[in-house]
């Protein structure tokens, strides 16, 4: 008799989803006026084939989510990377001799972007990578208030 054990890594099924994002206008820190943009990860919905079931993740607990500041709709280049749901923060801020504000480290492990400055092409996108490993991904044109 042979068993075996069903594991994430030994599952076939692709995970279909969108990250589900908040997008709103900041005021810049220097220059006062509402032209610099800001994105908060909300959550992520995923399916779980073995249990055919549905399970949502916030966005403080997805293992990496990026930003793309000027997506053009064709190559993802991370402007922005994010490591929520990790405990490495405390191995890397030892390795780098504590160089840095602990404000960093909240960021880097936090759910909402730095603000940034809308690119020429208008667009953004969020990419967020699954347990599994799964790239999934949302796509938003901005426009920028003149």
């Amino acid at each position: 008799m042979i068993f075996s054990k069903t594991t994430r890594a030994s599952q076939i099924f692709s995970i279909a989803g969108r990250p589900e994002i908040d997008v709103k206008k900041v005021a810049a820190e220097t220059r006062g006026d509402p032209k610099r943009w800001q994105v908060s990860l909300q959550g992520l919905d995923t399916f779980d084939p073995v249990t055919m079931l549905v399970d949502k993740l916030k966005g403080d607990d997805v293992p990496c989510w990026m930003l793309d500041s000027n997506y053009n709709g064709r190559v993802f280049h991370a402007t922005q990377v994010f490591f929520p749901r990790t405990k490495a923060w405390d191995s890397l801020k030892a390795a780098l001799k504590a160089t840095h504000d602990a404000s960093v480290w909240e960021h880097l492990g936090g759910s909402t972007s730095a603000p940034f400055d809308l690119g020429e092409q208008n667009t953004i996108a969020v990419k967020v990578i699954d347990d599994r490993g799964n790239e999934l991904m949302v796509v938003k044109k901005l426009e920028e208030v003149r």
